[in-house]
């Protein structure tokens, strides 16, 4: 039920420590570098983990590329980068969700719906799973990892994870006795990559990462 999410953890699992630390130093340098987004009513904020490791995950065969993703292009005010149309701007125009060469994460068409994809799928899972009372996503970001590394076996899919002592991924959860942390995780309370933050939706009430 939730296929793009299920591919980010998966895929945040399977990075190795030497892409986990590029994670960290894309970070760091983001924040040494004085590189923020910004919420709607113009507050900066770091740029959440997420972003660091989906450009890890879209570059993994060329970690450097990893580092210069424009931030510009993919700014949560979704105007894209002025000085790409000048040509004076050297950073690789890559989404930093979907890793698409044509858009920035937050850019819209004219008619206001988001370019991205793999953005508007994300932004339905979420929502869904939150409607079917699973809770804030934003919990069990390393449970979720490792409940999407766990093979999954064939069977019906389930609504509801709590209620039929299931995984969220559709493979049968533990017959023991559960912590509230390990049945709010098997639940799908995530934190996407996703931590897409305020700023980028202004005006989208169904935005589910507050």
């Amino acid at each position: 039920e939730f296929p793009v999410m299920f591919k980010f953890y998966q895929e945040r699992g399977r990075l190795n420590e030497a892409q986990m630390q590029k994670v960290q130093e894309i970070q760091q340098r983001w924040t040494t570098g004085f590189v923020y987004w910004l919420t709607h009513d113009n507050q900066e904020i770091e740029i959440p983990q997420w972003v660091a490791v989906n450009v890890v995950v879209n570059n993994k065969q060329n970690l450097i590329r990893s580092s210069r993703i424009c931030m510009s292009l993919n700014h949560t005010k979704g105007y894209g980068c002025n000085r790409l149309v000048d040509g004076l701007c050297s950073y690789v125009h890559d989404c930093a969700l979907c890793g698409q060469l044509d858009h920035g994460v937050f850019q819209k068409r004219g008619n206001g719906t988001f370019i991205c994809q793999r953005l508007k799928k994300w932004y339905d899972e979420e929502s869904r799973y939150k409607v079917g009372g699973y809770g804030d996503p934003r919990k069990h970001e390393d449970r979720l990892t490792e409940l999407a590394k766990t093979p999954r076996c064939a069977g019906p899919r389930v609504k509801k994870v709590a209620q039929h002592n299931q995984s969220v991924w559709g493979s049968p959860a533990s017959t023991s006795a559960s912590t509230p942390a390990t049945t709010a995780a098997q639940s799908l309370s995530v934190t996407p990559p996703l931590e897409l933050p305020e700023a980028a939706t202004a005006n989208q009430d169904h935005l589910g990462f507050s």
